[in-house]
């Protein structure tokens, strides 16, 4: 389910998991990306995890609508970019989550898949020391 960063993050349950931060266009859905890899039609821009996801979405929202980063690699990234700022104001960014109590292997796994499929992480996500761990 995508939900708005704006609005939605409350609902939330603040329990582990993994999130990912997706550019949506005009319409409200899914913006599609060109990555080295090819067009990823999902939007993604940042792959994350938490132990308490509630908490974390409401620091992504006070990152991107404050300006606040908070030294976090994807609020630093944000706010040097302006091509991203442009290509994803902070009103057109939803999420996806996925309760998980292994999220730090789920994120792996994500970002892990995400590169094989693109070539490249997600344009906010600044590490990429999963890609020699194995799969």
């Amino acid at each position: 389910m995508l939900y708005r960063l704006e609005t939605d993050i409350d609902a939330l349950p603040n329990e582990p998991g993994v999130y990912r931060l997706i550019a949506l266009n005009t319409r409200g859905k899914p913006k599609p990306l060109s990555r080295v890899g090819g067009l990823d039609r999902s939007g993604v821009l940042y792959i994350g995890r938490s132990r308490k996801l509630r908490s974390r979405l409401r620091t992504r929202r006070h990152m991107l609508f404050d300006g606040t980063p908070r030294g976090h690699i994807a609020g630093l990234t944000y706010r040097a970019s302006l091509p991203i700022r442009r290509l994803a104001p902070p009103s057109r960014i939803a999420f996806r989550v996925t309760a998980s109590e292994n999220d730090h292997e789920l994120e792996r796994k994500l970002l892990r898949s995400y590169f094989r499929k693109y070539g490249e992480v997600p344009p906010l996500n600044g590490r990429a020391e999963f890609i020699v761990a194995t799969p």
